[in-house]
């Protein structure tokens, strides 16, 4: 039987739920997989089930891959992200919301990507 994976990125499916999650504290992540046009050699668009393309959000992504200053990139991948929203690349159906708990004394982060990791509970 072949994996429902496979079929997705065959383009077999009329529609398809998913989630992307952003490891790092910026939107570039997430813009090259779920809305970059789809290039695998390149790295892009592997979470872009639907095969959105627009080549001024690549050109404002790769922009802001070389930009060192914080505030600049930020403003450059806003850009991006609003280029992506205008253009409706994904319709989101569900956001997630992830609650982490812990007892008296103890400090958890929780992380961007949703991952719980036991190393990183820290004492009070």
């Amino acid at each position: 039987m072949e994996h429902v994976s496979s079929r997705v990125h065959k383009g077999e499916y009329a529609i398809m739920i998913g989630a992307v999650a952003a490891v790092t504290s910026e939107s570039s992540q997430v813009l090259r997989s779920a809305m970059g046009s789809y290039d695998p050699p390149k790295g892009w668009g592997g979470f872009n089930w639907g095969r959105y393309s627009n080549p001024e959000l690549d050109a404002l992504v790769t922009r802001a891959s070389n930009i060192a200053d914080d505030k600049e990139r930020e403003q450059v991948l806003r850009q991006a992200m609003l280029v992506g929203a205008t253009d409706v690349a994904n319709i989101p159906l569900h956001l997630q919301k992830t609650t982490w708990a812990t007892r008296h004394g103890l400090r958890y982060d929780g992380r961007s990507d949703d991952q719980t990791r036991v190393v990183d509970i820290r004492p009070e």
